[in-house]
């Protein structure tokens, strides 16, 4: 059994310290390693995806669509929204 597993959580972060040269042989960029992380925001999307933009439910969406009254377009049979253009649709709507 190695040293490193028997070390007590007290000793851990003095022995990696020690021992940083020998742990990783690598170039470490934490700020890199944090990007893979952030998941990123689709742009454009499904009835599901406008939906979560809008906070309007599903049926609501396409009654607008049958109306023409939200910015949307077609791929294939789905409806296809985009994020800049439900935003800029909801600021600029009126409500009677």
């Amino acid at each position: 059994m190695s040293s490193y597993l028997s070390l007590k959580p007290k000793s851990h972060i003095a022995w990696l310290v020690n021992h940083s040269s020998t742990c990783v042989p690598f170039e470490f960029d934490i700020e890199q390693e944090v990007q893979k992380r952030i998941p990123i925001e689709p742009s454009e999307g499904d009835i599901n995806f406008a939906s979560k933009v809008t906070g309007y439910a599903k049926g609501t969406i396409h009654q607008y669509v049958h109306r023409g009254e939200i910015p949307y377009s077609k791929r294939g049979r789905k409806l296809w929204f985009k994020k800049s253009e439900l935003l800029e649709w909801m600021e600029n709507r009126q409500y009677f």
